[in-house]
């Protein structure tokens, strides 16, 4: 849903009304580690309804990026959009999150707005146009509704294993250009500047590393801790790509 302002007590709000009131609470929420979604007022309302609240690794930018995918295809609708009828883009902007929740995800095969609510979108062509879909609906009995509720169920099975081979799919096309990267605990290592990780702009001749750091803590799967040496400063989590051996 498009805000005005996503600061905290906006992103609250929303849960709250868009997500709570309508579909329940739910047991776990994720998010990535942006200010709108990691404060006070956000907090506060997870802390009532008992929602636990699960971040991305801050340093990993392939893992945060749902929302920019998904701004992607919006701006691409947008875009289209615009060519064809006057006005700004902000005015379209509700037509283009229709047409995204109305059309198939690759990922999963299904639409967003049936993954929601359990059935296809009726199209405003159905009503001028009826189609089979509107003569079956016209003809259903009260106990159909059941039918439908379980169609629904195993659609979403359905959807999940689709997207989970996707990403499976994806994992293996990306490990393949990768070159994998161990380390043990205590072992000294560089670690790429904090402008790199976050794809800032830095001077040509600006150093790309800095160090030496050791490594407080690693995880099976290529997370590590690091302490720096001469200062003990410690860091969050990082990801391998983004740390190599350490030479004198």
């Amino acid at each position: 849903m498009p805000m005005r302002k996503a600061d905290g007590a906006g992103v609250a709000n929303f849960i709250k009304e868009n997500i709570i009131c309508r579909f329940g609470i739910p047991k776990v929420m994720l998010s990535d580690n942006g200010t709108p979604f990691v404060n006070r007022h956000v907090g506060r309302l997870l802390d009532a309804f008992q929602i636990k609240h699960h971040k991305s690794t801050p340093y990993y930018s392939q893992g945060n990026g749902q929302a920019e995918a998904t701004n992607k295809i919006l701006i691409r609708i947008l875009s289209i959009l615009m060519d064809k009828v006057e006005g700004t883009w902000f005015e379209q902007l509700l037509v283009a999150l229709w047409t995204y929740r109305m059309s198939k995800s690759k990922p999963t095969q299904a639409t967003p707005f049936f993954l929601v609510n359990g059935s296809e979108v009726m199209l405003p062509v159905e009503l001028a146009v009826p189609s089979a879909r509107m003569a079956m609906l016209a003809h259903l009995v009260p106990d159909s509704r059941k039918n439908d509720i379980e169609v629904a169920e195993e659609r979403r099975d359905r959807a999940t294993r689709t997207m989970e081979k996707y990403h499976q799919s994806m994992a293996c096309a990306y490990n393949q250009s990768v070159q994998h990267k161990e380390f043990n605990e205590g072992d000294l290592v560089w670690k790429t500047v904090d402008a790199i990780m976050w794809r800032q702009l830095i001077p040509k001749f600006s150093p790309r590393w800095k160090g030496p750091y050791k490594v407080s803590e690693a995880s099976s799967n290529r997370y590590y801790k690091l302490t720096r040496v001469d200062g003990g400063f410690r860091t969050g989590l990082i990801y391998a790509k983004y740390v190599k051996e350490y030479f004198p």
